[in-house]
């Protein structure tokens, strides 16, 4: 995959990705992982969106940064990505990492 990724193909950076995050086949980097996770999810992939809010919300191979882990649902849970929006809808009922003036219903619930 890692050659497709590298030519820019937006499926081939989420697989190479994923391969990255679970040592499939290449020696387990979750840096790399995040980085081919954001290449694709900037291209609009729903599947790295949610698996880089992931990343984002639990600081694997990057910083922990919950506003950026929100955002990269939201815009997969857009999508009907349907792990994105029960993770937005999670963290609704949990009151976790949406702030407060954010709380109205989300459209990803209603899609």
């Amino acid at each position: 995959y890692r050659l497709a990724a590298d030519q820019g193909f937006t499926s081939a950076q989420h697989d190479f990705a994923q391969c990255s995050s679970n040592g499939k086949g290449v020696p387990m980097d979750n840096g790399i992982a995040a980085r081919y996770y954001h290449l694709a999810a900037d291209k609009g992939e729903a599947k790295a969106q949610c698996s880089l809010a992931q990343f984002y919300l639990h600081g694997i191979g990057l910083p922990k940064n919950h506003d950026e882990g929100v955002r990269y649902h939201r815009l997969a849970a857009d999508q009907c990505h349907p792990p994105s929006q029960l993770a937005i809808g999670g963290m609704l009922i949990d009151d976790e990492h949406i702030p407060a003036d954010e709380r109205a219903l989300e459209p990803a619930l209603v899609n």
